[in-house]
């Protein structure tokens, strides 16, 4: 659990996570996890879940709509 009590930057880390940080807020954020442990930990965990939802399975509509039919 992360203890650090800025929730404004906290908010932010799944956006840092998915580049979609405007370089102010990104500068801001960075300057915050230099010093904040667990928002970098925090950080960790976010990148992991969003690496992952990038996988997506290949879907063979084609070979769907066939078997359907």
């Amino acid at each position: 659990m992360n203890e650090c009590k800025n929730l404004e930057v906290r908010d932010l880390l799944p956006a840092l996570a998915r580049g979609e940080l405007k370089s102010s807020e990104r500068a801001a954020v960075e300057d915050h996890l230099a010093g904040c442990a667990a928002c970098r930990e925090e950080l960790e965990l976010v990148r992991d879940v969003v690496s992952r939802l990038r996988i997506t399975p290949a879907i063979d509509t084609t070979r769907i709509t066939q078997a359907v039919l």
